[in-house]
Formats: C-alpha cells, structure tokens, sequence
C-alpha cells in the first residue's frame, strides 16, 4: 500500500514537471538478506536516510501506514523534521488530507523530535513522514486497500507538495 501511494505520488508530481526521486519502486526492502530483523531494519532506515541525502532534494516524504493495538484510532497524520518550512509542509498536508479523504480528522501535524530516523540529523531539505491512515482500524484498512482511495491519497499529497514549492519552500 506505501509503496503504490508512493508510486501514484510520483507520478503525479511527474506529471506536473517536478523532479522525483525515489527510495525504492519494487516491493523489496533496503537490505542485505541472511541478517535479523533488526539487523535489517537499521539497515534499511540507514540506506533511506544515505538516499535521502545523496539525491539534496527540496523536500522528503515519507509514506506510512500506522496502526494501533486499539481498533478505534484512525485518521492520517503528518509528522515533521526540525528543518525549516517543514511544519509549513506538513500543516499544508495535514489539511489537505483533512479536506480530500475526512472531514472528521482531528489529528494536527506534530514535530517528530527524535522519534523517526528518517527526520533526524543535519537535513538540508523540509522532511515529513505521512501516515495514510489505521492498518488496525477495520473500516480505515478496506479503504487503505483500494486503489481509488490510494490514489485519493496521493492527488492530496501531490496537491499539498504543489503548493508548498509554489509558495516558497520556506
């Protein structure tokens, strides 16, 4: 499911004539086989996070599924690095999400401090880390499966990109 969000994204934007670059376009993880879990996990968040910074692009996403051990949580969720315009962006995000897929969405970007990889260290680009939606939320999940509401998903975060770089990207 992130990975084809991650996909319709680009294309979007392709579309518009921006330059996209991406982690992975294959369902296949960032890392060498025969490691552990964890092994490959660190692996794979210190090879997105080396992508990241070799390609000095003007903004980084990074698309999420959350899920909870409570069924009720759902909705999409921003979360953004300390680099400057990043809060821009994600608010931008988060209320475009809000609009597209539910009106409903009482959940605001948030700074994510030292919790994701992803979002730490000496960025020279605005970062965020869209979680789509509940994988444990019965009635988020059978959405998040259909390739319309990814693709809703995606027109709303190339949407929200668009005008983030239209605006001045701090």
């Amino acid at each position: 499911i992130n990975l084809n969000i991650g996909l319709l994204l680009g294309a979007n934007l392709k579309s518009q004539g921006y330059k996209v670059e991406f982690t992975r376009t294959e369902d296949i993880g960032l890392y060498t086989e025969g490691k552990s879990v964890k092994e490959k996990k660190y692996e794979d968040l210190n090879k997105r996070v080396s992508l990241k910074e070799e390609t000095k692009c003007d903004i980084f996403v990074s698309i999420h599924l959350n899920t909870f051990p409570e069924s009720y949580c759902k909705g999409a969720q921003v979360w953004y690095s300390n680099y400057e315009g990043s809060e821009r962006l994600a608010n931008i995000m988060q209320g475009t999400l809000k609009d597209k897929l539910d009106q409903s969405n009482k959940r605001k970007a948030k700074a994510a401090g030292t919790q994701y990889k992803v979002l730490r260290g000496n960025d020279t680009m605005a970062g965020v880390i869209v979680e789509c939606g509940f994988l444990s939320n019965t009635e988020e999940y059978q959405k998040l499966k259909d390739e319309e509401y990814q693709k809703k998903i995606a027109d709303a975060l190339a949407e929200s990109i668009s005008i983030y770089l239209k605006e001045g990207a701090n």
